[in-house]
């Protein structure tokens, strides 16, 4: 990330990431804090759990776990509109990248390091969110000094695609205030 914000010489930016990417954000801040302005972790924690039927099941049979994580990823209401069309994303994607994105959020902790995150951060999740539940985005506001949150209602972990209005409204308003 920091390799690509100086080859386009991209001065004080509001980093936002999503799942693994808000993982990426917040280790950014952590190690790089002085070059963004902000970040927008969301749908994300400071541990990112997977259960490890779904990291073998990507290996060995990916098409159950392609769908399961599709159907999970999304709120109830929000199943019939987006399943379908989530699932044939997830399908097109190498199993063994899925498995190691994973294995790469099960493997994260930073539990204690978020304490020293130091600048604006917009926590975002979805009310719905079955894959990071809110609880994990409150650990973030709670623990990193600068962060606010916000639910984003009728919402699962696909937030942005859920309720497109409501996500760039705040992160709008959160680039904003910078």
């Amino acid at each position: 990330v920091k390799k690509i914000l100086s080859a386009y010489d991209v001065k004080r930016p509001v980093l936002v990431g999503h799942s693994l990417g808000a993982a990426i954000c917040l280790t950014f801040a952590l190690q790089h804090g002085e070059l963004p302005s902000g970040i927008v972790p969301v749908g994300g924690g400071v541990t990112m759990w997977v259960n490890p039927a779904i990291l073998d099941g990507l290996l060995a049979n990916p098409a159950p776990i392609v769908e399961m994580a599709a159907k999970l990823s999304l709120a109830k209401q929000n199943r019939e509109k987006f399943a379908m069309i989530l699932s044939a994303g997830f399908a097109k994607a190498n199993p063994v990248v899925m498995q190691g994105d994973f294995s790469a959020c099960n493997d994260l902790n930073l539990t204690e390091e978020v304490k020293k995150i130091k600048i604006p951060t917009l926590v975002v999740c979805g009310t719905e969110d079955k894959m990071m539940p809110p609880e994990h985005s409150q650990y973030l506001k709670d623990n990193i000094p600068c962060a606010r949150m916000v639910l984003i209602e009728n919402a699962g972990h696909l937030v942005m695609m859920e309720n497109p209005e409501a996500f760039n409204r705040h992160i709008r308003e959160f680039a904003g205030s910078l």
